[in-house]
Formats: structure tokens, C-alpha cells, sequence
């Protein structure tokens, strides 16, 4: 059970700046009246969160745009013929550059556990 202290700051934390991801940083903006959650430019390296969320949908969606952009820097997505074992080829690609993610920006990765005590749109789903 979180005490009033931890909730408040849960409750306070922001959205992180900016995320490196391989050798690039992507802004991170909130965006308003979006179509969708979140979104990701490549050729701007802008990730853009909707406003329209608590926190903790906040942090998931994020999570989902960092994992949309490594896994388009594993160039997995290129591929003319998916092979046999995909998913392996899929889950150990992305894994390494969320992990790299995760070690390179510890702001980020403190807001992505930290953030909301709600629970996310899956976890109510699951509920």
C-alpha cells in the first residue's frame, strides 16, 4: 500500500524530456487532441505522449513508442521474408535496445516505475 507521500509524488511526476535511444535523442512532447495515444516521428526523432491519459498510461504508452522505435534501429521490420523463427529474431532484437534504453537514461526508466499509481488500460482490462 503506497502512503500519501508516495502517491503525491507519483501524482507530480512529469513526463521525461528526452529518451536516447541507439545513438539518437528523441524529444518527448505532449501532444493534445491527438488521434491515438502516441506517435512517433523518425525523421524529427519526436515522440509525442496524448495529455488525455493518467499517468501510469502515460509511462505505458511511452514504453510503446521507445519499443515501436527500437525495434524500427533493428531493421527487422525490413525484411522482405520473415523467417521461421520470427518471433525469436523479433523478441531478442528488441529486448537488447530496451535494454540498452533502459541502462542509457535512468530518468526515464525511474518515471516509466514510478509513474501513476492507476492502473493501466490493460491492467483494468485484465481486472
Amino acid at each position: 500500500m503506497a502512503d500519501a507521500h508516495t502517491t503525491e509524488m507519483r501524482d507530480k511526476m512529469k513526463l521525461p524530456e528526452s529518451v536516447k535511444i541507439g545513438i539518437h535523442r528523441y524529444s518527448i512532447r505532449v501532444g493534445h487532441e491527438m488521434d491515438g495515444w502516441g506517435h512517433v516521428s523518425h525523421n524529427d526523432k519526436v515522440i509525442t505522449i496524448s495529455d488525455n491519459m493518467v499517468e501510469s498510461e502515460k509511462a505505458n504508452t511511452l514504453l510503446e513508442e521507445i519499443g515501436h522505435t527500437c525495434f524500427q534501429m533493428t531493421g527487422v521490420s525490413r525484411l522482405k521474408e520473415m523467417p521461421d523463427n520470427w518471433q525469436d529474431v523479433c523478441l531478442g532484437s528488441l529486448c537488447d535496445w530496451l535494454l540498452h534504453v533502459l541502462r542509457e537514461n535512468p530518468g526515464v526508466t525511474e518515471y516509466l516505475l514510478k509513474a501513476g499509481e492507476g492502473k493501466t488500460a490493460l491492467e483494468k482490462v485484465m481486472a
